[in-house]
């Protein structure tokens, strides 16, 4: 009777809560790697997503400048210039918008670092229509009009007043960086090459445009270089 009563012997009740302490902590250990593992996939997801948009704003980017058109206007005095002015922080340009089906509408485009609803630095893409008739060219547009009577300036200048308040506007890339610079190429024939701050009033777009992002620490973030592909067109002309 000893000997049975020996074998349906229980577990005592210290070793049931030592059981029950161990099975805690597993289950808390199980709980833990599993968060972090969901945290680390959704940070994971995150950087592969932000690196999504900043590769999509950069292809966005080269697609914009590349297309900008050799358009040639004129001041009141019958100067000629090119529709393209660059500055050291923003450049303003004639273009096609991407995804369009028809190329040959164009658009004014300037393309800005500016400060969003929350005062964070985003790259801002704004656009007025562009018309190709002869009346654009002698400085009167629908979009954008010179007064009689006033100190004629370059159409242009009046382009690029008018793309800062209009309400046509992308943001490109939220947070690109702290501050954005834009470099001018540009290649005359008697002289090597060198690198311009500001591209204005010029007979003929850039060879090379460079436009880097810089972080907090004045670190370069992101850099391109970007041909207008006009010059493309230009060697395949001459080719023939």
């Amino acid at each position: 009777m000893s000997a049975l009563h020996e074998q349906m012997k229980g577990f005592t009740l210290v070793e049931v809560l030592v059981a029950l302490t161990l099975t805690g902590l597993i289950m808390i250990l199980i709980t833990v790697g599993l968060n972090l593992g969901v945290r680390n996939w959704e940070s994971i997801i995150n950087i592969q997503g932000e690196q999504n948009r900043q590769q999509s704003a950069q292809w966005m980017l080269r697609k914009l400048i590349g297309q900008a058109r050799n358009e040639v206007l004129y001041d009141q005095g019958g100067e000629s210039m090119i529709a393209f002015e660059g500055h050291p922080d923003e450049v303003t340009f004639v273009a096609p918008l991407p995804g369009a089906s028809d190329f040959n509408n164009l658009y004014w485009i300037r393309i800005a670092l500016e400060s969003d609803d929350n005062g964070m630095p985003t790259l801002q893409l704004s656009y007025l229509t562009y018309h190709t008739q002869q009346s654009i060219k002698a400085g009167v547009s629908e979009q954008i009009r010179i007064q009689e009577g006033d100190d004629q300036p370059y159409l242009i200048d009046l382009a690029r007043d008018l793309l800062q308040f209009s309400e046509n506007k992308v943001n490109l890339l939220p947070s690109p960086g702290s501050r954005l610079e834009i470099d001018y190429r540009h290649n005359p024939d008697d002289l090597s090459p060198r690198w311009e701050t500001e591209w204005k009033k010029q007979k003929q777009l850039p060879d090379l445009i460079r436009v880097r992002f810089f972080n907090e620490q004045e670190s370069i973030s992101t850099e391109l270089m970007i041909k207008p592909q006009v010059h493309n067109y230009e060697v395949k002309q001459l080719a023939l």
